[in-house]
C-alpha cells in the first residue's frame, strides 16, 4: 500500500470475486529479497484460491546478497515442486518462468515473437506528457533519460532508433553460453535500469536465468518420462 502497510488483506478480498466465475486471472507476484523468503507458500495460497496462473517478476534493482539468492533459489525449487505435483493432480498450473523455458525447449531457440519491440509496436506516456518505449522504464530519466518525444512534439524516430537493442547482449558476452538460446536476456528496460545500457545483461539477470533454466528442465524431464498427459497435451499437443 502507498503508505506502507500490508495489502494481503484487500487483495484476499478481492480474489473472491474470481472464484467460481471461470475468468482468466493472471497474477503477478514480485519477487524481493523481503518476500522471497515466502514464495512458494504464496503460490500453493493463491493456487488454493484457484487462482492457476502466474508470472514471477523479480525485482533486479533490489540488493540481492547471498543468503538472499541462496533462499530464492530454494524458494524457486519448491515451486517447480507444486508445478510438477499440479500436473500429476490433474490441476495443472501457468508458471511463466516454467513454460517459458519448456517452450524454448521444444522450439529453439526462444521464440523471438514473444520479445518486447521496445517502442516498436507501443508506447508508454507519463503524467507529463512525455513519450517513453515502455511502461517500465518510465521514471528512469536520472538514468540517461529514454524518453522519445511527447504529446506536444509527437514520436523521435532518431531517439526512438538509437535507443532500440540491437537484439541481444554484445558479442562475446554471452556468445558462449549453452543457456543463450533459451535465455531470456533481451528485456531493454531491465537491462537499462540494472547497467545502463539496453544491450547489457546484469550478473542477476543470468543468475535467475540459468536458476530457472536448470529447475524447468528437472522439472519437465520427470513430467516427460512419466508420459504425463497434461504435461504432453500443453507442449507436444
Amino acid at each position: 500500500m502507498a503508505n506502507g502497510t500490508p495489502s494481503h488483506a484487500k487483495c484476499a478480498g478481492a480474489l473472491q470475486w474470481f472464484r467460481g466465475r471461470h475468468v482468466n486471472c493472471e497474477v503477478t507476484l514480485v519477487v524481493d529479497p523481503i518476500n522471497v523468503a515466502g514464495l512458494a507458500d504464496s503460490v500453493q495460497w493463491l493456487m488454493d484460491q484457484e487462482m492457476f496462473s502466474f508470472i514471477l517478476s523479480p525485482n533486479y534493482n533490489a540488493l540481492w546478497s547471498e543468503a538472499a539468492r541462496t533462499q530464492w533459489q530454494a524458494e524457486t525449487g519448491r515451486i517447480g515442486v507444486i508445478y510438477q505435483q499440479g500436473f500429476r493432480d490433474g490441476r495443472p498450473i501457468r508458471i511463466d518462468i516454467f513454460d517459458s523455458k519448456i517452450e524454448a525447449h521444444i522450439a529453439n531457440p526462444l521464440h523471438r515473437c514473444g520479445q518486447c519491440s521496445f517502442g516498436g509496436n507501443q508506447i508508454a506516456v507519463d503524467p507529463g506528457g512525455r513519450f517513453y518505449p515502455c511502461v517500465r522504464i518510465v521514471g528512469l530519466m536520472e538514468r540517461g533519460g529514454m524518453e522519445v518525444g511527447d504529446v506536444s512534439s509527437g514520436i523521435d524516430g532518431g531517439r526512438l532508433a538509437r535507443g532500440a537493442p540491437t537484439g541481444g547482449p554484445p558479442s562475446g558476452e554471452c556468445n558462449d553460453c549453452p543457456a543463450r538460446p533459451r535465455c531470456e536476456n533481451w528485456c531493454a528496460c531491465v537491462n537499462h535500469s540494472t547497467t545502463g545500457n539496453v544491450n547489457r545483461v546484469s550478473e542477476l539477470v543470468c543468475f535467475h536465468e540459468r536458476m530457472t533454466l536448470k529447475i524447468a528442465d528437472q522439472v519437465a524431464a520427470m513430467l516427460f518420462a512419466e508420459n504425463n498427459p497434461a504435461f504432453l497435451s500443453r507442449f507436444y499437443g
